[in-house]
């Protein structure tokens, strides 16, 4: 068996004060990384003398103009990674110090995963709250599970195994359709090849929200994340007769947009009239799938998930 290390792939653009405390908190790991891919798109900061702070010939530096898609920054890190594992860290969260000793210690433990996840902190920088972030659960099938309850990984918080990947040339698929649900995606490519997920039930690193991410979006999020799930829906049974007509239309994904931030905001009545136009155009399974994953969402947004 190949000696288990890591590498660790950053993608950054413009956030040099973040990025500063990400790499402090991989080189403080107990477990040594083995190197760090930054890909950076062409930032205009202070990133670059950021990087030249550190001095640890295990930085391996990049630049991609990626044209807003993050996919391919991190595609980059994963086609010139060299570890058995990839770990992936976006540059404004950071890892706590034990946390790749765990990773290293779940993999020893339990042979033939193929991607491991930790819980998180939510830390809104402009409030100060942390909120605790349950990932996962597992699920034997994984890939149903993801469809039918929505994402439950962070890319921050998540390792897989290079092997599994090359194995089955697996990459993030670079669609503009995706951006800021780039990762959903993937973890559903995934799961869609088979592999073996397994999530470590306490806290390694905080998941920093502020004025610049891109996952503050909500609302690109939420329409990419239905460009995600209409784009695997026709791997499950019962819905590959779904009319693409229906699949693409616009009306149906604003009124999915437009249910979902209703729900958020506590107007149910209003929500549930949107989802009623959903459903004039959508199969009553495609329907629950849809109503189920925006109550997951409101379940994460009160801290009862």
């Amino acid at each position: 068996m190949k000696k288990i290390d890591f590498s660790v792939i950053i993608p950054t653009y413009n956030s040099g004060g973040f990025l500063r405390c990400a790499l402090k908190s991989v080189f403080d790991q107990s477990y040594p990384v083995a190197e760090v891919l930054i890909i950076d798109n062409y930032s205009t900061d202070d990133t670059s003398s950021v990087i030249d702070e550190f001095a640890d010939q295990r930085i391996r530096y990049f630049k991609i103009h990626n044209g807003g898609v993050i996919a391919k920054s991190r595609n980059i890190g994963i086609d010139n990674a060299n570890s058995t594992w990839l770990a992936f860290l976006d540059s404004d969260d950071l890892w706590y110090p034990y946390r790749l000793e765990s990773i290293y210690n779940r993999i020893e433990s339990i042979k033939n995963i193929d991607v491991v996840t930790t819980d998180e902190t939510l830390v809104d920088l402009g409030t100060g709250e942390r909120k605790r972030i349950f990932h996962g659960p597992g699920n034997k099938d994984m890939y149903r599970s993801l469809l039918w309850n929505g994402n439950c990984l962070s890319p921050s918080a998540t390792v897989v195994s290079r092997r599994f990947l090359d194995q089955r040339s697996l990459r993030f698929r670079e669609n503009p359709r995706f951006i800021t649900a780039e990762d959903y995606d993937f973890w559903l490519l995934l799961a869609r090849h088979g592999a073996k997920f397994s999530f470590i039930r306490s806290v390694h690193g905080d998941y920093n929200v502020h004025a610049k991410n891109a996952s503050k979006n909500q609302l690109l999020n939420i329409e990419n994340s239905f460009n995600v799930i209409f784009d695997h829906t026709s791997n499950i049974e019962g819905l590959k007769s779904i009319p693409f007509i229906y699949r693409s239309s616009s009306r149906v994904r604003a009124s999915f947009s437009e249910a979902n931030i209703s729900f958020l905001s506590g107007d149910f009545a209003r929500a549930f009239s949107h989802l009623k136009v959903m459903a004039s155009n959508l199969s009553l399974e495609l329907i629950f799938l849809m109503t189920r994953r925006i109550l997951n969402r409101v379940l994460m947004q009160v801290g009862l998930r």
